[in-house]
């Protein structure tokens, strides 16, 4: 019959199983825990623009407005408008595991199991020191690679700052065809990089699991090799372990790098884009949205994939 579980025959307090540990293989457990990411879905956080004034290409911030397109009640005036927008994911992506340890294996030689309670101290099993592999895992960080999605501004209304929205624009600098008329801006296509994103640390908080009053405190199947204790390997709670591996998750912090949209020229719907200033001339005029970045409050970070 193979051998299914040696208790240190070569090496006094290094245990090697061909099975579980309470259900666990720890070996497997190793790998990912200290090497494994987290699937994102959502949006980063909506930002709104604020007022944007509109202002002409020589600086002009006074433009001829009406309440409707007959000019009624028209008079001179500044004008500006506001939007929000979010983005996609897009390629944003958590990187493997952050993790490090001051902790090392014992090499103190010997196993033992605390008749009480099925405690088992030794120094590891399948090349794996528990209470190390946890201390990794507790308090590991994850960054973030990759750009959101790009977005497709809207369009945004101009209004005067008296809430009137019809504004005297003509086909050219000369004023030609002069017309009262809605206008806005032409959309346009943006995305931001990652910058400082990244999955907080994950508190795991104790490594300790709840010990079971049922007996056999320590068993091993001489079939299968697989070990099992009431109590905790090296202080820590191994099927416990990895229910909190399986189910944990991150907070995002950080925020997307900052963007500045170019200038958002506005023009009516039947795309005249000269305005009429309080210094009778025609000009045309734009909008700019100040720099601004997102952050991930709006993503999803699903469980360890």
């Amino acid at each position: 019959m193979a051998k299914t579980c040696d208790l240190g025959s070569a090496t006094a307090g290094v245990i090697t199983l061909s099975g579980t540990v309470d259900g666990v293989d720890l070996a497997a457990l190793a790998v990912v825990a200290v090497n494994h990411d987290h699937g994102l879905s959502g949006n980063v956080s909506t930002v709104a623009s604020g007022s944007m004034a509109l202002t002409g290409t020589g600086s002009e911030t006074s433009f001829y407005t009406a309440s409707n397109d007959s000019g009624t009640g028209a008079g001179f005036e500044s004008a500006s408008g506001s939007d929000s927008h979010t983005h996609a994911k897009g390629t944003l992506a958590s990187d493997v595991e952050t993790a490090s340890t001051a902790l090392s294996a014992k090499s103190d030689g010997e196993y033992t199991v605390d008749p009480a309670t099925g405690d088992l101290v030794c120094d590891t099993i399948d090349g794996v020191a528990p209470e190390v592999l946890y201390d990794q895992f507790d308090g590991h960080w994850h960054t973030i690679t990759g750009s959101t999605a790009s977005t497709t501004l809207s369009a945004v209304s101009i209004t005067g700052a008296s809430g009137k929205t019809y504004f005297r624009v003509a086909d050219d600098a000369s004023g030609t065809n002069p017309v009262w008329a809605t206008v806005s801006s032409n959309p346009g296509a943006h995305s931001h990089a990652n910058d400082n994103l990244a999955l907080s640390a994950y508190n795991a908080g104790s490594g300790a699991g709840s010990n079971d009053a049922s007996d056999p405190k320590f068993a091993v199947d001489d079939a299968t090799g697989n070990l099992s204790t009431r109590g905790d390997v090296n202080d820590i709670g191994i099927a416990q372990f990895k229910a909190k591996y399986d189910a944990h998750t991150h907070v995002i912090t950080g925020a997307t790098a900052q963007y500045v949209s170019g200038q958002a020229y506005c023009s009516s719907a039947s795309g005249k884009e000269y305005f009429l200033t309080s210094g009778a001339t025609w000009v045309r005029a734009y909008f700019q949205r100040s720099s601004h970045s997102h952050s991930g409050s709006g993503l999803t970070v699903a469980t360890p994939s």
